[in-house]
């Protein structure tokens, strides 16, 4: 029986990261085609996937259609619950974006030739549904900060994408996260394994990142302010 993780390498799966342990619930804000929410799977993890754009979603259903572990919500997130446009780039669907700062920077040559209006909602919402996760992941082209404010308190980890054209929306994103009661951050450099702090190990509370470039997790005894 086909359950979407087949071909996953669990030695190189985001649980050798100490991110969740087998049974975890785990968000997957912007699944895309399920990359990620495979290696969750192949980790042991419950995994909520929560994908706007259309396609993505049929792909994920049919990916996963016989896992009972995972739950597919056809919806993005936000600061607030109503409806937005999104933005498609045909020629690379995971660079579509409710952002459109986003079009500006390293993609800007690329073509967002589609636009459609999706169901959004919040992470507290999504709590409210699906129950509390133990760890987020937020991967959404630019949107990061929005999907952050839709959160009004703190969980147990978060991961952000971070990026350098906008550092204002990164340090944004902190902020919030500072304001909800997060104090411990790390920052990873692209696909690389280590961490820019020195204390790799992840600890109960804080937020690091996916692929991006920033995120949480460096134990302190109060807020940290940059450098990001």
């Amino acid at each position: 029986m086909n359950t979407g993780t087949e071909n996953i390498d669990s030695s190189k799966t985001i649980l050798k990261n100490m991110l969740f342990k087998p049974g975890d619930l785990v968000f997957d804000i912007g699944a895309n085609i399920g990359a990620k929410t495979a290696e969750f799977l192949a980790g042991g993890a419950r995994v909520v996937c929560f994908e706007p754009q259309p396609d993505c979603v049929n792909q994920l259903q049919h990916r996963f259609a016989n896992n009972p572990n995972v739950m597919i919500e056809p919806a993005g997130l936000a600061a607030q619950s109503g409806v937005l446009e999104l933005s498609i780039c045909s020629a690379a669907n995971t660079i579509s974006t409710f952002s459109q700062d986003w079009k500006k920077g390293r993609f800007a040559n690329f073509q967002w030739d589609r636009k459609v209006l999706v169901q959004v909602t919040t992470l507290d919402a999504a709590i409210a549904r699906f129950g509390k996760p133990d760890y987020v992941k937020v991967d959404v082209e630019g949107f990061e900060l929005e999907v952050l404010r839709g959160l009004t308190s703190r969980l147990k980890l978060i991961s952000f994408e971070f990026t350098t054209e906008f550092l204002e929306n990164n340090r944004a994103c902190a902020r919030h996260l500072e304001s909800i009661g997060y104090c411990e951050f790390n920052a990873k450099i692209g696909t690389l394994d280590n961490y820019v702090s020195e204390n790799h190990r992840i600890p109960s509370y804080g937020v690091i990142s996916t692929r991006g470039l920033m995120s949480p997790v460096h134990r302190c005894r109060r807020p940290v302010h940059g450098p990001f």
